[in-house]
């Protein structure tokens, strides 16, 4: 019955050749007219359960947004001047060191592009007394300290993940005449689709048959899923206890959505997936909208040529001409009687014409004139832009610093020492809340049924 969960049609039987084709549940390939020829003393009539007025169903697709990887532009890149150039060459992060608390930002790699020392060495004087000279020979005693340029480089990774769900609203009206009923509150149905990161048609990776438990055999180009990632099969062979990665090749795992994607129903799948929705309950609709159900026997001549895949139309005092689809027959030989016992469904349209797509925003998919509303996607962090997210970077007590809080000191070598370079990276943190759900909704154009009888005067 899946096959057919997105269209107005029924599986039927050749009650002959048992060949299998799909009917439509409301038209008829022929129309038999039994007119008065029903047997009225058979006559049943019943209200089945008719569609309310309107009729609803929601879609929740849930998924997790990600965004892994590391940046393409380096967050620090530049030459430094500084005379503590050792101190800033051994501080180096090592890959891994997260950048603040909880930021969702790490270092990628960490090294040292080059470093040249300068030619020139830059005198201090120092005051004699720090070296406990009281040699009256001795004028002035200065410190030669030599500068360096050092070029680091350190790149930033990023570590992204998001909760997301969209809600489809689906509100679908029907086209059909005033019916009494009860005003109970009907349950909306409510689907869940898969998680859409997940690659649900690869299979996993196993070494041995389940039914045979004999080695398996894997062929060239064969796709399964390993430790949470896909592979491609390299060369054929028999599987061993361990996974022998020289026989595959990582290939992208796919899923219904881009992992970095903030929302699924504007996405050209989730557009699909509304429609196909769409239609679902439109069979649903339609499956209630058949709603009178008309039985009564004939002559065995008159439902001979008569099948589910017809309509059939009879009239009678009663109910006057009523026309319906054809859901069941029974053909009876009961010794020298002969009749058949047939059912019909009837809908209940109230004449309208079916709807006619217009401008823009109107769609339409299988007939159904439709239009969808897509809100704004919240985004506490944009997801695309972290592969080139701009950093602030400061540099702190540089050469030109440090050679300035020096200058006239009577220990120039303390005070740099109390100064080293330092490089500072602020990032902004990665936000992520613990769920981001967004509402959407799509209001249908009132589905037209086919006015097959006429109640209430």
């Amino acid at each position: 019955m899946s096959a057919l969960a997105g269209r107005p049609e029924l599986w039927r039987w050749d009650r002959k050749t048992l060949a299998i084709e799909r009917v439509s549940m409301t038209d008829g390939v022929t129309t038999h007219a039994v007119g008065k020829n029903g047997f009225e003393d058979s006559l049943s009539v019943a209200l089945r359960n008719p569609p309310k007025k309107r009729t609803r169903m929601r879609v929740v697709a849930a998924w997790t947004q990600v965004a892994k990887g590391v940046q393409t532009m380096p967050a620090v890149y530049q030459p430094i001047d500084t005379y503590s150039w050792q101190d800033l060459m051994q501080s180096m992060p090592a890959a891994g060191t997260p950048v603040g608390d909880n930021t969702g930002w790490s270092v990628a790699e960490s090294y040292i592009q080059y470093s040249s020392k300068h030619n020139l060495l830059d005198e201090f004087d120092v005051s004699k007394e720090k070296f406990a000279l009281n040699d009256p020979d001795v004028a002035t005693v200065k410190v030669l300290l030599q500068p360096a340029t050092v070029a680091p480089l350190i790149r930033l990774a990023y570590d992204f993940e998001q909760q997301r769900e969209d809600h489809l609203t689906i509100s679908m009206p029907v086209a059909q005449q005033e019916i009494l009923g009860d005003d109970k509150t009907e349950t909306v149905d409510i689907i869940h689709l898969s998680p859409l990161n997940i690659d649900p048609s690869t299979p996993l990776w196993v070494f041995e048959d389940p039914n045979t438990l004999e080695p398996k055999e894997y062929f060239v180009d064969e796709e399964v899923i390993y430790n949470g990632r896909k592979y491609r099969c390299l060369s054929d062979h028999t599987a061993v206890m361990e996974f022998d990665f020289s026989r595959w090749q990582w290939v992208e795992r796919k899923g219904a959505v881009n992992p970095i994607s903030a929302g699924y129903f504007s996405t050209n799948r989730g557009v699909r997936s509304a429609r196909y929705a769409i239609r679902m309950l439109h069979r649903r609709v339609l499956q209630r909208a058949r709603c009178l159900e008309v039985s009564f026997r004939c002559e065995w001549h008159l439902a001979r040529s008569m099948s589910c895949r017809d309509a059939c139309t009879v009239e009678n005092r009663k109910i006057g001409e009523v026309s319906g689809k054809i859901a069941s027959i029974k053909l009876v030989a009961d010794g020298s009687k002969r009749y058949a016992e047939v059912t019909i469904l009837a809908c209940l349209g109230d004449g309208t014409p079916p709807p006619v797509a217009g401008p823009w925003p109107d769609e339409e998919t299988a007939n159904i004139v439709y239009n969808m509303t897509y809100p704004n996607t919240r985004n506490p962090t944009l997801a695309p832009s972290l592969p080139g997210k701009r950093h602030r970077v400061e540099i702190y007590n540089d050469y030109s610093q440090q050679k300035m809080a020096a200058m006239y000191q009577p220990d120039p070598v303390s005070v740099i020492e109390k100064m080293p370079t330092r490089v500072e990276i602020s990032v902004d943190p990665i936000r992520e809340e613990d769920l981001i759900t967004r509402q959407l909704s799509v209001v249908c154009k009132p589905i037209w049924l086919p006015q097959n009888a006429k109640i209430g005067g």
